[in-house]
């Protein structure tokens, strides 16, 4: 619309006047027909009012309201998402979308149409994405158009950015890339530029450690120096203005510091102040380790030799023994170096050992003699790794059982000679050679044997005048045996009272194995009828270890009757002692009554049991009751020879008899009679009955022994063609036999021990008693032999003491007279130190005995004349195995001899020959370890082992047999 025509009509007065104005602006006259031209006006909203008058000055109004509308509608882009405007260009993303915005602000719009590029147009329906648009320019065209038919065609330039921006990173200085994580020192610059080449960067940013985020300028260098040493997280990210992200991620190790080294002794070691001490055999280890970069390479070098890569282990074995500086270079992937050092000594050298001896020692021959109190100290030194211990071997036969060493050694056991074997290793292992010492214990002082007075006791009886002085003169003889002494201090005290001691004398002996002292001492005693007191020397004697010994010999005055206990019993009465009570066999009175001034009928025949005061306890009275031995057993059973009716000689029986002591039933022993003359009864260790006669029915004097058991049963008889006087038998069985040698005018006594189912002579015991006659003995289980001597028709008490001597030969030796005048002693009985005799007089005799009797064995006096012979050859044990023990062969023989020994199997074949063995007359012992010739040891199995000896022009072979059998160590 460009005109606007007005018509103004009054039809009675007329039009006088018309007017108008546009939005309220000046009144302007116009005709009565008017067109307003409106091309000039700008689109709006228009009010126009026109007034009219006629002439009569009636007025009329009117506004026409009216909206001028020449232009198309209005358009505009309206971006929704990831885009940027820069001048006129709009960027969008992939994902961008934007709407159109038209509006006609009067006759509002009507349609709208859209393309892009050369697209068709499209109506409009809403938000247009530009996800299929290629990157780049693209024109977006808008038609629209108004309700009045203005339109217009738009266009407009969008870019379409879909490349996300480039960030381009760069290090410049130290970095290695190891398994995904770049290792940087703190020096090391990271170099980032952000670069987008259509919308632009819109930011930059880094998130540091998934903690915190910094903001980057599109140029941006960092070094590491802020960072600690550890691993850093960057996640970079670069935003262009449409929302295009790029993203890098770091993961840097930051490696500030060298490998760490650690240094491995690998085999024997051991820390000493700060150094490390190794042997020969340990080998060197080198670990680097870097917990970032990681280790590049490691050199080592010792002392001042040239560095050199480490490969592997280190041997020590060629280091020289001492101090040495391990050096030591370590470089990680990064280039950080650190270098160390270590300081290390090698020990080659196990310790010296050395041993101290305390208290009493000396040294002879390669061996140290040694008492239990003396102590072995075991000292080592090491100057480098130092002592770890010591270990020690103390046996008798050499043998590995060390033990380890911990305080002083005192050496306990039997005298004999010991090895200690000792060793010491260091604290990292190297051993020192085993070192060998020989000791001998000796725990034993010397040994002092009593020549005479050989009971040790001597009672001084031949004083019979108060008025009277004598001299007794005292024997000592001092028998010792002491391997490699030099001296040996002995001395000698007499002591009158108890309390009263006088130093007489010492003096060294000299150093010989075996040696007699004859010692002399006199003095003179105020004779007594009664006991006077006991005087006593005292004789002691010192090895170079302070082991001493001392004996005592006792002497005492007085005469044959001061010891009478009890008086008054009958001739030839017997004696024996059972619990600590005497029986005395008091003999029928009616007996040979012209002797009846020895002593008859003075008791009353029978059995008395007394103590060792003298009282009485009980009696048993026997009349018929023979003046012949008596036993007692722990039953009280009395064993004696008896006769029921009055005897006559040859023709009557004579019985031996059990005779229970408390009730009077007596028991007959059957079988033992044809003779008057019997020897005596005796009881063994088992209560077997030995009843001993002599033969009448022979065609020679000889002796008969009947055996029973304690039962009463009879077990064997023995016959011993030899003319006996006296018989006795021990607790073993062995029978003692009183002989007379007519030629060479002696008297003396033999034993025969049982060897299967007969006795056999041992020929190397003989107790001899020059040209006197010796009347009833007895023995005890110390081989001791009791018995009355007669000298001239004068009486001694006599006891003779077999023993050793130091060749391994039989002495006797008479260790005690007792004088008894013209008195008869019919039997003596020995307990303790008591002995105990009768003749019609029942005496006691206190009389300190040797102990060392008591290993008595055997005796060896041989007469000139006798045939060599060997006597008992037997093996033990038997059977024995030899992985443990070794065999002795026994054999007595009666002379000096030289002999083989052959060991034979059940072939008869020689596996083993012992040569030229010296047989020395008396007991002899030879060991076999059950080995063969090769040195083996031999086949289970019994062997038969033969000795051939030659004494001189004499030759005797004997056999036994031997029974070997392995077991178990």
């Amino acid at each position: 619309v460009t005109n606007v025509r007005f018509l103004f009509i009054d039809s009675i007065s007329g039009i006088k006047q018309n007017s108008y104005r546009v939005n309220n602006l000046d009144w302007a006259n116009i005709g009565d027909t008017f067109s307003l031209d409106l091309s000039g006006f700008a689109d709006g909203y228009y009010d126009i009012e026109i007034r009219s008058s006629d002439n009569v000055d009636n007025v009329s109004y009117d506004t026409v309201n009216l909206c001028l509308d020449n232009e198309a509608p209005l358009d505009s882009i309206n971006p929704l998402s990831f885009y940027y405007k820069s001048d006129s260009l709009i960027y969008f993303n992939k994902n961008g979308s934007f709407e159109i915005d038209v509006w006609d602000e009067y006759s509002g719009v009507d349609s709208v149409k859209w393309a892009f590029d050369s697209d068709s147009l499209i109506s409009y329906s809403g938000t247009i994405n530009v996800d299929g648009l290629e990157e780049g320019e693209h024109l977006l065209h808008i038609y629209t158009k108004d309700r009045l038919s203005n339109y217009s065609n738009d266009s407009m330039q969008l870019v379409i950015d879909t490349t996300i921006p480039i960030i381009v990173d760069t290090l410049i200085g130290d970095y290695t890339l190891i398994d995904s994580v770049m290792f940087v020192k703190d020096s090391t610059i990271l170099r980032l530029i952000f670069e987008d080449t259509l919308s632009g960067i819109y930011e930059n940013s880094c998130k540091i450690n998934d903690f915190y985020t910094v903001y980057l300028p599109d140029t941006f260098e960092m070094d590491f120096s802020s960072f600690t040493e550890d691993y850093l997280t960057l996640d970079i990210q670069s935003e262009d203005n449409v929302g295009n992200i790029n993203e890098i991620n770091f993961v840097f190790g930051i490696d500030k510091t060298a490998p760490d080294v650690n240094v491995l002794y690998i085999g024997p070691n051991i820390e000493i102040f700060d150094t490390t001490v190794i042997s020969g055999n340990s080998y060197i280890v080198i670990e680097a380790s870097d917990n970032l970069s990681g280790v590049d390479s490691v050199l080592w070098k010792v002392d001042n030799d040239n560095y050199q890569i480490y490969n592997d282990t280190i041997g020590c074995d060629s280091f020289d023994e001492g101090n040495h500086i391990l050096h030591i270079i370590a470089y990680d992937k990064l280039g950080n170096m650190q270098a160390y050092e270590n300081v290390f000594a090698v020990d080659k050298t196990a310790p010296e050992v050395s041993i101290n001896i305390t208290g009493s020692n000396y040294n002879s021959n390669d061996t140290t003699f040694v008492n239990s109190s003396s102590g072995i100290i075991i000292d080592a030194e090491d100057n480098l790794a130092g002592v770890d211990s010591i270990f020690y071997s103390l046996t008798i036969d050499g043998s590995d059982y060390f033990i380890p060493f911990s305080d002083t050694i005192h050496i306990e056991g039997d005298d004999t000679t010991y090895i200690l074997r000792y060793y010491a290793t260091d604290k990292i292992g190297n051993v020192s050679d085993t070192s060998v010492n020989i000791f001998y214990l000796d725990n034993t002082p010397p040994s002092i044997e009593i020549y005479s007075p050989y009971d040790k006791t001597i009672v001084n009886n031949n004083i019979v005048d108060s008025k009277t002085r004598d001299e007794i003169i005292y024997y000592f003889y001092f028998r010792y045996r002491v391997e490699d002494r030099e001296s040996i201090l002995s001395k000698i005290y007499f002591k009158k009272e108890e309390a009263d001691t006088l130093f007489v004398d010492s003096f060294n002996l000299s150093p010989i194995d075996s040696v007699k002292y004859d010692y002399y001492y006199t003095d003179t005693f105020f004779p007594s009828k009664d006991f006077s007191g006991i005087y006593s020397f005292l004789i002691m004697a010192e090895d170079k270890l302070g082991n001493s010994s001392v004996d005592t010999i006792y002497g005492e005055e007085g005469n044959p009757d001061y010891n009478i206990i009890l008086g008054g019993f009958n001739y030839e009465s017997k004696i024996c002692i059972m619990d600590n009570y005497v029986y005395v066999n008091n003999c029928s009175g009616n007996y040979k009554s012209a002797r009846k001034n020895k002593g008859f009928n003075k008791m009353f025949s029978g059995v008395y049991k007394l103590d060792f005061e003298g009282n009485i306890i009980s009696s048993l009275q026997i009349n018929d009751v023979y003046n012949y031995d008596i036993e007692v057993d722990e039953s009280e059973n009395i064993y004696m020879i008896y006769k029921p009716f009055g005897p006559s000689k040859r023709d009557i029986d004579t019985i031996a008899a059990k005779i229970d002591f408390n009730s009077g039933v007596i028991n007959v022993i059957a079988g033992s009679y044809n003779s008057f003359d019997m020897l005596g009864i005796g009881l063994d260790s088992l209560k077997n009955i030995y009843v001993g006669m002599i033969n009448w029915n022979k065609s020679d004097d000889s002796i008969r022994i009947d055996v029973f058991d304690n039962n009463l049963n009879f077990l064997s008889t023995y016959n011993f063609p030899i003319a006996g006087y006296a018989f006795d038998v021990n607790s073993n069985g062995d029978i003692y036999i009183l002989e007379e040698d007519t030629i060479a005018n002696i008297y003396y006594i033999s034993r025969y021990i049982k060897n299967g189912l007969n006795y056999e002579k041992d020929t190397s015991f003989r107790v001899e008693y020059d040209n006197h006659y010796i009347m009833p003995f007895v023995t005890d289980s110390l081989n001791t032999i009791y018995g009355v001597e007669d000298v001239n028709n004068t009486q001694y008490i006599n006891i003779v003491y077999p023993v050793y001597n130091f060749n391994n030969q039989w002495d006797y030796y008479k260790g005690y007279y007792h004088y008894i005048g013209d008195n008869f002693v019919y039997d003596f009985v020995r307990s303790g130190d008591d002995l105990f005799y009768i003749d019609n007089d029942l005496h006691k005799l206190h009389i300190p005995f040797d102990s060392r009797k008591a290993n008595a064995k055997k005796g060896d006096l041989i007469r000139d004349g006798e045939k060599f012979s060997i006597g008992t050859f037997v093996t033990y044990p038997s059977p024995f195995n030899p992985l443990i023990e070794h065999s002795n062969v026994r054999a007595i023989v009666n002379k000096e001899a030289i002999c083989d020994i052959y060991i034979l199997d059940l072939a008869g074949y020689t596996v083993k020959k012992l040569e030229n063995i010296n047989l020395y007359s008396g007991i002899n012992e030879i060991e076999w370890d059950g080995r063969n010739t090769g040195g083996d040891i031999c086949n289970n199995g019994v062997y038969t082992i033969v000795i051939k000896a030659n004494a001189g022009d004499e030759y005797v072979e004997k056999y036994t047999k031997l029974m070997l059998i392995k077991g178990g160590e």
